[in-house]
């Protein structure tokens, strides 16, 4: 998309400067894998939408959860809570669900430990 952007556009110091923040939208966006985006043209400009997907949320967020806990073991529940712009009350369930389940486990402390994801 920001390709089709720019080669629509001419290449002025404002048209280069607009690509490298949709750019930089859509990597920051990678943070938050429980929403999505759209552009859209629009009469003198751009205009980007930003959802909030809803379906099946928890089930979707617990595997997102494990993909994060195997790339950073050490994030915390906050960290958790700010990347799904959710309630920390909310991951705290998400991860007392897994835990119980037998899927992770916490080794130390909050501050200092580490999760670990138990095989099956």
């Amino acid at each position: 998309m920001v390709k089709k952007i720019l080669a629509l556009t001419p290449l002025t110091p404002l048209a280069l400067k607009y690509g490298a923040g949709f750019i930089r939208i859509k990597n920051e966006l990678k943070n938050y894998p429980n929403n999505s985006y759209e552009f859209r043209d629009i009469a003198g400009g751009m205009q980007i939408i930003f959802y909030k997907n809803l379906h099946n949320v928890t089930d979707n967020r617990s595997v997102m959860i494990l993909e994060i806990l195997k790339k950073n073991s050490t994030i915390t529940i906050t960290e958790l809570a700010f990347k799904f712009d959710v309630n920390v009350r909310t991951i705290l369930r998400d991860m007392e669900k897994l835990k119980n389940s037998g899927v992770v486990k916490r080794i130390g402390t909050a501050k200092s430990g580490y999760w670990k994801i138990n095989k099956k």
